[in-house]
C-alpha cells in the first residue's frame, strides 16, 4: 500500500491505493439509464425512426437529446430514466436485426466507459526524480528512440489526445498544443487537465484521473517530440466518460485533420457508434489506437475499441517483454509497448528507475504511472513518425493499411517470453527504431512529394491542396491547408 497525494487545479487528493494497475475482477461498464443512440437509415428522419421504436415500446417517450452528429445521422436519445433497459435494449436490438426496417439503421442503448487506470484503482505517483529521469526512461531504450529521432521527430504531424484534457501550460509542450481542441465534458473550448472537485463516478475519491491527459500527452511527445497535440477532453476529472461524448471527440478529431488519434480509454461495451468513428478514420487514412485495459482479460471481457480490427488494440508488456500482469490480452490487438513501473524501496520516489515509466502531470510536475494507456501512447507516438516520414501518403485507407503493416512487421517477437499468449499480444514489441528505418529520414517540413526538396513542385501542392482539411499539405497543424502552410513552403525552399 501507498499514499498518493495530489494537489493539482484547487483540490486535495490523499488516499491509501494499490500501485498495481489491475482489479482483482473484472468491471464492466454499466448503461445509462434513459439515453440511447439511434442511426437513421438514408432518406429517413429521427422523428420516424422515433415512432418506430415507441410503436414497438407501447408508453415509452422519446426525445432528440443530442442532435449534435446529425450530419452523420447520429442522435442521442433521451427516455424515462425509470424505464428498465431490458426492454429498450430488445426493441433496439431487433430493429439492428431488422433489413426491412426503413428508419433506422440501428440503435443501442448508451454505456459508459472510462480510463483503464481509473477502472483499476491505479493512480498516479509524484515523481522529485523524474524530470532527470523522462527522457532517459527503459521504455526509450527498449523502444529504441535514440536511433529513430535523428532520422524522424514527427514534423508536420497531429495527435489528438481523447483524455481528461492537457495543461498547456508544461514547458514539455510549449509551441506543441495544436488549435481547434474542445471540451466536450464541459461543452466549451477549455481543454485544461483539471479537477472539477466533485466524485462523478461515486467511488469515493475526487477527481482521481486528473493528469491522465497530461501524462498520456507527456509519452506520445517523448517519442513524436515533434508532433503536435490536439487536446479533446472525453473523461471527466474522475476519468469517466461515456460512448456518445467518445463519438463526438472522435469525429471532432476527424473534422480536424488529425493523422493519429490517442485513446488511452475505452468501455466494455462494443458500441456501433463508435465502429462508425472508427470507419470514417481508416477511410481518411486516420490512425486510432486504443488501450486494451487492464483486467488482465481476455476475449470474455473485452475492451472497446482495441479489440476491434480497424483501431490499433494495445496490450502492456514490462521490461522483460513479459505480458504485464494487468494488461488484457486479445487476438485482434495489434501491437504490444511497454506499460509496467517497478517499485523499490531503495529507489528515487520509492520505484527503480531502470524499470518506471515518467511522464508529466499538471502543474509543471513528473509522475510515475502504470497501465496499457501508458503503452498506447508510446505506440501513437511512433505512429505519428512513420506518418511524418511520408508526407507524400495521401490520407486514404491505403495510408491507414501501410501504417498498421510498419508497425506490425517491425515488431520484436516476443512469443517466447509469453507462454500461453501466443496470438494475443498482437504482432509482438513496439519498435519504434526498426519501424523508421523502413524508410529514409523524413524530408524537410514543406517536402510534400518527398522528392529531397522544396521546390515549384511542393508549391503547387499546397495550391492545389488549399481549404482541405485532410491532407499533409496542413504543414501547420491549424486544420486546414492556407496560408500559414504556403509561408512554410517558402521559408523552406531549396
Amino acid at each position: 500500500m501507498s499514499t498518493h497525494t495530489n494537489c493539482l487545479g484547487g483540490f486535495v487528493l490523499i488516499g491509501a491505493v494499490t500501485f498495481a494497475a489491475h482489479a482483482a475482477e473484472p468491471v464492466i461498464d454499466p448503461p445509462v439509464a434513459g439515453k440511447a443512440i439511434v442511426k437513421v437509415e438514408f432518406g429517413s428522419s429521427i422523428e420516424a425512426a422515433i415512432t418506430e421504436i415507441e410503436l414497438q415500446l407501447p408508453g415509452v417517450k422519446f426525445t432528440v437529446s443530442d442532435d449534435a452528429l446529425s450530419a452523420r445521422r447520429l442522435y442521442l436519445l433521451s427516455y424515462a430514466p425509470a424505464v428498465p433497459i431490458a426492454p429498450v435494449e430488445a426493441v433496439l436490438d431487433l430493429i439492428k436485426n431488422d433489413p426491412t426496417n426503413e428508419t433506422a439503421e440501428w440503435g443501442e442503448i448508451l454505456y459508459e466507459g472510462r480510463d483503464p487506470e481509473g477502472r483499476t484503482g491505479s493512480l498516479w505517483f509524484h515523481s522529485v526524480s523524474g524530470v532527470d529521469f523522462f527522457a532517459d526512461q527503459y521504455a526509450s531504450t527498449m523502444l529504441g528512440l535514440p536511433s529513430a529521432h535523428p532520422r524522424v521527430t514527427g514534423q508536420g504531424v497531429v495527435v489528438a489526445v481523447l483524455d481528461t484534457g492537457i495543461d498547456a501550460t508544461h514547458p514539455l509542450f510549449a509551441g506543441l498544443i495544436a488549435p481547434g481542441g474542445y471540451n466536450f465534458v464541459t461543452g466549451n473550448s477549455d481543454t485544461s487537465d483539471v479537477g472539477d472537485g466533485v466524485d462523478n463516478d461515486g467511488d469515493g475519491a475526487t477527481d482521481e484521473s486528473v493528469g491522465h491527459g497530461t501524462y498520456a500527452a507527456g509519452l506520445i511527445h517523448l517519442v513524436a517530440p515533434a508532433a503536435k497535440l490536439l487536446p479533446v477532453v472525453v473523461l471527466d476529472s474522475d476519468g469517466a466518460g461515456e460512448a456518445w461524448t467518445f463519438v463526438k471527440g472522435m469525429f471532432h478529431a476527424i473534422d480536424r485533420g488529425v493523422e493519429v488519434m490517442n485513446l488511452s480509454l475505452g468501455s466494455t461495451y462494443n458500441s456501433d457508434a463508435i465502429g462508425d468513428a472508427l470507419e470514417e478514420a481508416r477511410t481518411h487514412g486516420i490512425v486510432v489506437v486504443a488501450a486494451g485495459g487492464n483486467q488482465n482479460a481476455g476475449e470474455n471481457f473485452e475492451e472497446f475499441p482495441a479489440s476491434r480490427q480497424k483501431a490499433f488494440g494495445v496490450a502492456a508488456v514490462d521490461d522483460a517483454d513479459v505480458k504485464a500482469s494487468f494488461s488484457n490480452y486479445h487476438g485482434d490487438f495489434l501491437i504490444s509497448a511497454p506499460g509496467t513501473s517497478t517499485e523499490q524501496k531503495a529507489g528515487p520516489d520509492g520505484f527503480d528507475p531502470t524499470r518506471t515509466i515518467y511522464s508529466v502531470v499538471p502543474g509543471g510536475d513528473y509522475a510515475i504511472w502504470e497501465g496499457t494507456s501508458m503503452s498506447t501512447a508510446f505506440v501513437s507516438g511512433a505512429a505519428a513518425l512513420i506518418r511524418a516520414q511520408h508526407p507524400e501518403w495521401l490520407a486514404g485507407e491505403e495510408t491507414h493499411t501501410m501504417l498498421e503493416a510498419a508497425l506490425a512487421t517491425t515488431a520484436v517477437d516476443i512469443s517466447g517470453q509469453n507462454p500461453g499468449f501466443e496470438d494475443l499480444l498482437g504482432a509482438g514489441r513496439l519498435d519504434v527504431a526498426a519501424a523508421t528505418m523502413l524508410a529514409p529520414p523524413a524530408p524537410t517540413l514543406g517536402d510534400l512529394n518527398n522528392d529531397g526538396i522544396v521546390g515549384i513542385n511542393d508549391f503547387l501542392i499546397v495550391i492545389g491542396s488549399w481549404g482541405l482539411v485532410h491532407s499533409s499539405a496542413d504543414l501547420d497543424g491549424d486544420g486546414s491547408v492556407g496560408v500559414g502552410d504556403f509561408l512554410i513552403v517558402l521559408g523552406n525552399w531549396g
